[in-house]
């Protein structure tokens, strides 16, 4: 059994034996989080249920800290490399553990969007307080099973040392030599690992296309929009056509939600339509074939290289699934997404029971702790506000130990911390997508931040996400702290073909607003030429 230790920190503030040993590191930082989305089961997952399958039991330990919004996740750097030479070792090899893995989580993570919908759409007002908490706690065993698989299977084996997307490379590399094709390694790289299915956003992209085109198709309504500064209100006097754009909304309004939303408004897409109408209906209907067809494409181009590659059969696999490992980790954050989209009005009405004002208040109580906040009125608004702002959560086997305020100075003063700023003119890291590109940087973690990014900036953030997709489009090159082949800023970069390197641990440490620096995303290495 888990001890939870909520009590004020000045009665707890004593920190645990066992975390003073050993050296800890910072594994990401994440803007926006919550305790119910991103870490509602991660560590509890890592310490109590990857060994129950077959996933190893190294990880003893780990700590979460908030402060300014931004969670900061940390490991023992021994326990961590055990863990994740093992996960990696699993996949790189195409073990049987792994495609049983592989198959659960696809039911679960199916499942998962399936009932969060239906959950979305309850009335919960209409609920008493057990039926609420039950409702919830069936859909919160689902979000735990889809936190152990997806984190088996992409987060741990290629985060921070991308022991996966280095195996891959090299195992690319030598089949290149062996076989003596005549390919670039990072050409080769780029075709093996792009991803063969479309993501939500691919898909969201593709039926507003056609959406567009269908618009256009009313000349006199084409040239209409083509002229107005307010799409949406063009459009609502066109009820048929209004009611398809508002569809289009609500079926797809949660891929930018992330954490605690709210993602973007309708206006987004009005945007995006008058963006399209633009470009003229010859180049709509090219855009349209391009990215119906680029899939099929893709797969084309991977069974040609693999061919020539001549790898055998358990080399083939792997090859094979570098593609699906990419989609796995996008799709894995999606299907999240959608869940936390789905959790919001179970909390505005938690929120409204126990008298808390803001809701995103609710969302910094962990899944376990409902029942108490609902049922047993344990918990206050002064807590919550406390564990948003500045607060530590530290995790072990047998407990679960809050620190607030100047208490998470203390246990940071008490544990050894790696420390990975160096001072250099040069970051290095993993390249993502090649090319050269020299501009002035742009610090960007946020949407709000997205107003400083002009054409032709240098994108530097921690990590990128679906919201910041604007701004990536306007960037020159994109640099981001963490990630592998399988992050969002890879994958994206791909896309829109933008020089990217990631995994530079220090980007944002190093760089400032107005640096110049030169991206070689050729040899991954970032060059400052200029300090603000």
């Amino acid at each position: 059994m888990v001890k939870i230790l909520t009590k004020p920190a000045n009665l707890i503030a004593k920190v645990p034996v066992l975390a003073k040993k050993g050296i800890w590191f910072k594994l990401s930082d994440i803007p926006g989080a919550s305790y119910i989305s991103l870490f509602a089961f991660n560590l509890v997952n890592l310490i109590n249920d990857y060994p129950k399958v077959g996933a190893g039991s190294y990880i003893k330990e780990g700590f979460v800290e908030w402060k300014n919004g931004v969670a900061s996740y940390h490991l023992k750097r021994a326990q961590f490399n055990k863990a994740t030479d093992l996960l990696a070792g699993h996949i790189l090899e195409m073990t049987p553990e792994h495609k049983k893995r592989l198959k659960k989580y696809y039911l679960f993570a199916q499942q998962l969007m399936v009932e969060s919908k239906k959950f979305r759409n309850l009335n919960f007002s209409k609920f008493s307080d057990t039926e609420l908490i039950k409702r919830f706690n069936k859909l919160a065993d689902l979000h735990r099973q889809n936190h152990l698989y997806g984190g088996i299977l992409t987060f741990l084996p290629d985060e921070e040392q991308q022991r996966v997307s280095n195996g891959i490379m090299n195992k690319i590399k030598g089949l290149i030599k062996e076989n003596k094709v005549k390919i670039n390694l990072t050409l080769a790289w780029n075709i093996i690992t792009t991803q063969r299915k479309r993501s939500f956003r691919e898909q969201e992209e593709i039926d507003l296309l056609k959406f567009c085109i269908e618009i256009f198709k009313n000349k006199k309504l084409g040239e209409l929009l083509k002229k107005t500064n307010d799409v949406c209100k063009t459009l609502k006097s066109r009820s048929i056509l209004y009611k398809k754009l508002v569809f289009h909304y609500n079926k797809y309004r949660w891929i930018t939600y992330m954490y605690l939303g709210p993602g973007y408004g309708i206006d987004f897409y009005c945007d995006k339509i008058k963006e399209n109408i633009l470009r003229g209906s010859k180049n709509m209907n090219k855009l349209y074939l391009e990215a119906s067809n680029k899939h099929k494409e893709i797969v084309k181009s991977q069974k040609q290289l693999i061919e020539k590659l001549k790898p055998n059969k358990k080399d083939k696999e792997l090859l094979l699934f570098a593609g699906e490992f990419v989609w796995l980790k996008g799709y894995r954050k999606d299907t999240f997404y959608h869940l936390f989209y789905s959790y919001e009005p179970f909390l505005c009405e938690v929120a409204k029971r126990i008298g808390i004002g803001n809701w995103q208040e609710i969302a910094f109580l962990f899944p376990w702790e409902f029942k108490k906040a609902l049922i047993d009125r344990k918990f206050t608004e002064d807590i919550l506000k406390q564990r948003r702002t500045r607060s530590l959560y530290y995790v072990s086997k047998k407990i679960i130990k809050f620190y607030y305020e100047k208490d998470v100075k203390k246990f940071k003063n008490s544990v050894q911390i790696e420390n990975n700023i160096g001072f250099s003119d040069t970051l290095r890291g993993m390249i993502a997508y090649p090319g050269v590109a020299k501009g002035v940087v742009k610090i960007i973690q946020r949407p709000d931040d997205m107003k400083k990014m002009k054409q032709n900036n240098i994108l530097v953030s921690q990590m990128t996400n679906p919201n910041l997709v604007p701004a990536m489009r306007k960037a020159a090159a994109i640099v981001t702290n963490t990630g592998g082949l399988t992050c969002h800023a890879s994958i994206l970069s791909r896309e829109l073909k933008i020089p990217c390197i990631v995994g530079t641990k220090i980007a944002t440490k190093v760089l400032k607003d107005g640096d110049l620096v030169e991206v070689d995303a050729d040899k991954g290495v970032v060059k400052i030429l200029k300090k603000k």
